[in-house]
């Protein structure tokens, strides 16, 4: 989850930056606009890294003896 926040962080950071916005020439310098903008472009990949993990996590936790112990605070 740390990831996807410091990819989104980057993102935002690059809108605010004067670089462009992707397929337009149009550069964002409103914060919230280009908080907009960023998120537009990357609110699939967050959503499936976060099921991915999900999906990875919670059979693994439910997993008997030390390996279901070691991931249990993943849950």
């Amino acid at each position: 989850m740390v990831d996807d926040a410091i990819v989104v962080i980057e993102n935002v950071q690059r809108h605010l930056e004067g670089q462009t916005v992707a397929g337009t020439d149009e550069c964002v310098h409103d914060p919230h606009k280009a908080t907009i903008v960023a998120m537009a472009e990357v609110t699939s990949a967050v959503i499936a890294t976060s099921l991915v993990l999900i999906s990875v996590f919670v059979p693994v936790s439910l997993f008997p003896g030390t390996t279901g112990f070691c991931t249990n605070s993943f849950r």
